[in-house]
């Protein structure tokens, strides 16, 4: 019987040891690995902004003031036509300043300098654009009503958060990848993470006409367009970027 109890705690002995062999606790840990990880994500736009507006010229500041009055009230008023609705024409920028000519001010030495002509006014407005269909109407309206500036048009996604979460996930993906290349390359273990940081992200909507558009006071005015301006709508990007350490052993 005696025989019996010490042969199965002998058995019971070496389960046990067997069993905590096998659980064992991993190497400690002996360093850290710090990675970036970058996720974009592309999509299609569905709103967007224009920045638009008049810049005048008068002898005086109040002729320079009232012709740019003229013109915004019709651009605005072609934009309500569109359907555009009120609150979503805001004024951006206003400024006025002195106009000066380098003359000639001493027609005997020929003595030059300058020389105060007049005033010039600016007036621009940021239009939100929710149809993204009527991105052309917008501005061809606008230029047959007397536009004569163009900051540009910013491409936008309305529900934005769902496409930065999406990123967010293939950067965290991006920076684990990295992780395990380093871990391997250094011929060490990678560990569990113990840091994680997010980098603000940013939106690219891959800026669809930067370039500023600027004609001669009244020209755009007597202009009559025979189509509507065409407008390549793109994508937008969506970038997040984050950073992770991890702990590493041998």
């Amino acid at each position: 019987m005696k025989k019996r109890i010490f042969a199965i705690a002998l058995a019971l002995t070496m389960v046990l040891g067997l069993t905590v062999t096998a659980h064992a606790a991993p190497a400690p840990a002996i360093g850290t690995i710090n990675v970036n990880g970058t996720g974009s994500i592309a999509a299609d736009p569905d709103m967007a902004m224009v920045q638009l507006g008049a810049r005048t010229f008068g002898t005086t500041a109040a002729e320079a003031i009232g012709e740019n009055v003229v013109i915004i009230d019709a651009i605005i008023e072609a934009l309500l036509a569109l359907g555009i609705e009120e609150e979503s024409i805001q004024t951006s920028s206003y400024s006025m300043w002195p106009e000066t000519e380098w003359r000639v001010i001493d027609a005997r030495t020929q003595l030059t300098g300058p020389v105060h002509v007049g005033f010039s006014v600016t007036h621009t407005l940021t239009i939100t654009i929710n149809d993204i269909d009527l991105i052309g109407y917008v501005l061809t309206a606008a230029a047959e009503a007397g536009s004569n500036q163009n900051s540009g048009i910013n491409f936008l996604v309305r529900d934005n958060s769902a496409l930065y979460h999406e990123a967010m996930q293939l950067a965290i993906k991006d920076a684990i990848a990295r992780a395990e290349v380093a871990a391997a390359a250094l011929g060490v273990e990678l560990g569990a993470p113990i840091a994680f940081t997010e980098s603000v992200g940013w939106f690219d909507p891959f800026w669809g006409g930067t370039g500023g558009l600027f004609a001669r006071a009244g020209m755009v005015a007597e202009m009559s367009l025979d189509s509507t301006i065409g407008v390549q709508v793109g994508q937008v990007g969506v970038t997040a970027n984050v950073s992770i350490t991890f702990e590493f052993a041998r």
